[in-house]
């Protein structure tokens, strides 16, 4: 039974926003690039670690938490947890072509891709262990002491490995067989306890924010396109015209084109959006144009007048986002 069901990461939508208002020619697009496209790997892999589930179910109680945010004694995140009346198994999951090489002093994966470029990664036994020791301590300090066992899933069964893992390495088709054998159960939790321990763990994710963007990432204002983006042809720059937005290389006429680029902003810079910064940044003259748009865009406003500035909840936004997506 699946608790908590992955949602995509905040941080995808906020790095798709930058890669597309930085020029390619700019030092940091290559990097955001790169990170943008590790996150969306990295989606593609806990799909496939979803399906497993999905397609799999074992003869035992066990409850599934997808992508979950926590705090012990500092914040952590875990792909998949996979909780018993007896255990937890903690899964990481990871989305790499081509072939991998586990290094010591210090622990890094080195990736090789098939041309020969070779890139450095943080060790995902690290990443395991310090989730195993943080969950422990999580469940510790609420009166349980469940043994935690741990895997690195690898989601493309065409990875190859240089040399041999020190620590638990899976395949998507490996995982059933893998928890299955774990299933030796001891001192287990009563039904009840294990519900309301289960119910608990879920309960305590806090969704984990990434905004603003470039603050996160280092990136200065000034290195970002203002503009609003044109649905049709990705061109940023259009004009606005009585009747909408409209796209100067393409033609496309779009009401409601300045929705995107107001979320855009927000995700970019964070803060408050003045009437002055609107019009600089969808690239508009007049305050009047600005004023409307800001006015029935569904902002939190304050102040009055020349003073008004408004903010956005974008967890709020994203969480209502979801919503609507799973109730089309």
């Amino acid at each position: 039974m699946v608790l908590k069901e992955r949602a995509v990461p905040l941080k995808l939508y906020g790095l798709g926003a930058l890669e597309k208002r930085l020029g390619i020619e700019d030092e940091n697009y290559s990097y955001i690039r790169r990170k943008r496209l590790s996150a969306q790997a990295g989606v593609g892999g806990e799909e496939i670690l979803d399906r497993v589930f999905l397609n799999n179910k074992f003869n035992h109680e066990y409850r599934i938490i997808h992508d979950l945010h926590l705090s012990a004694n500092s914040n952590f995140q875990i792909d998949t947890v996979f909780f018993t009346p007896s255990y937890v198994v903690v899964l990481e999951m990871k989305n790499f072509a081509g072939r991998v090489r586990f290094e010591e002093n210090p622990r890094q994966m080195i990736r090789t891709m098939p041309n020969g470029q070779q890139d450095a990664y943080d060790c995902p036994g690290v990443q395991l262990e310090k989730n195993s020791m943080l969950l422990k301590e999580w469940l510790f300090d609420r009166g349980f002491d469940l043994p935690i066992y741990g895997a690195v899933v690898f989601a493309r069964s065409s990875t190859q490995f240089e040399n041999t893992p020190p620590f638990k390495v899976l395949f998507p088709s490996e995982l059933p067989v893998y928890l299955r054998k774990i299933h030796n159960p001891g001192r287990e939790l009563d039904s009840g306890t294990f519900q309301m321990l289960a119910h608990e763990l879920a309960n305590s994710h806090v969704v984990f924010n990434p905004f603003p963007i470039c603050k996160t990432f280092r990136i200065p204002e000034s290195s970002v396109m203002t503009g609003v983006e044109c649905k049709h042809c990705a061109k940023l720059g259009m004009v606005k015209l009585k009747k909408g937005w409209s796209c100067l290389p393409c033609g496309f006429v779009d009401r409601n084109a300045h929705q995107q680029a107001i979320v855009d902003w927000f995700m970019l810079f964070g803060g408050k959006l003045t009437n002055k910064e609107c019009r600089r940044f969808l690239q508009i003259e007049k305050a009047q144009t600005a004023t409307r748009i800001l006015e029935s865009s569904g902002l939190i406003s304050k102040g009055e007048r020349k003073g008004r500035v408004y903010s956005m909840d974008l967890l709020e936004f994203f969480n209502k986002e979801s919503f609507k997506k799973r109730n089309r």
